[in-house]
C-alpha cells in the first residue's frame, strides 16, 4: 500500500507537497463475511492524522523499534494462549516460553500490505507445548475433515504483547480510573504499559 516509512511512500509526499499537516496516517480495518467482485468495504484510511470517529477506544501506541526509514518494526515482549468458555468465570491464559531475544533478533514488522500473520519457526514447538496443555489435545494443523472426530469445540484466542511506546501519556488511557483493556496491566505486572493485540480464532 505504499505506507512504509520512506521518501517515496504516498504519505510522506503528501506532507512534503503540504497536502497534510502532519507526517501521521492511520489505517481502520473492518471485518465483513461477505466479498465482492465490485469492492468490498474494509475500513478507512486516514492521511494526516486518525480519525476518532471510527474509534470504539482511545488509541494505543507500540514502539516503533525501527528509527530509521523503511519498514515498522515492533518488539513482540510475549505471546499467550487465551481460552474462554462459557461455563467458566474467567479466561484460562498460558504464557508461551520463547527465547524473546531470538523471537526479535531479526525484527518483526508490521507491514499494511500483509493480510496474514506469520509466526517464526522457533515458535512452532513452545506455541505446541502450551496448546496442548490448555486444551489437553495435541495440536492439530489440519481440523477441516475431522467431523465429528474433532476434538476441539473451542479454540483459544492468541495475544501479541508488544513493547509499549514510551512518548504516550497514559493517563489518557484511563477512564475513571480504569485503564485501557488492550494494555498488559496484570497480564505482566513487569510490563503492564505494554500493548496486547488479541487474535480470536474466527
Amino acid at each position: 500500500m505504499g505506507m512504509e516509512h520512506s521518501n517515496s511512500s504516498f504519505w510522506n509526499q503528501m506532507y512534503d507537497a503540504k497536502m497534510i499537516g502532519e507526517r501521521k496516517f492511520a489505517l481502520c480495518f473492518s471485518d465483513t463475511e461477505k466479498v465482492d467482485r465490485d469492492g468490498t468495504q474494509a475500513g478507512a484510511i486516514t492521511l494526516g492524522g486518525s480519525n476518532a470517529a471510527l474509534h470504539k477506544s482511545p488509541m494505543i501506541y507500540a514502539e516503533n523499534v525501527n528509527t530509521k526509514t523503511g519498514w515498522f518494526e515492533i518488539f513482540v515482549t510475549g505471546i499467550y494462549l487465551k481460552m474462554e468458555r462459557e461455563d467458566e468465570k474467567e479466561a484460562k491464559v498460558i504464557k508461551v516460553d520463547l527465547d524473546l531475544d531470538k523471537l526479535n533478533e531479526k525484527g518483526i514488522i508490521l507491514d499494511s500490505g500483509t493480510t496474514e500473520t506469520y509466526m517464526p519457526k522457533l515458535t512452532k514447538d513452545p506455541f505446541e507445548k502450551a496448546f496442548e496443555e490448555l486444551l489437553g489435545e495435541p495440536f492439530r494443523e489440519e481440523i477441516e475433515n475431522l467431523g465429528e472426530d474433532n476434538p476441539f469445540i473451542d479454540y483459544p484466542s492468541i495475544l501479541i504483547q508488544m513493547r509499549g511506546a514510551s512518548n504516550v501519556d497514559l493517563k489518557d488511557l484511563e477512564k475513571d480510573g480504569v485503564r485501557h483493556n488492550g494494555l498488559a496491566g496484570s497480564l505482566d505486572p513487569n510490563s503492564p504499559d505494554d500493548i496486547i493485540l488479541e487474535m480470536p480464532p474466527t
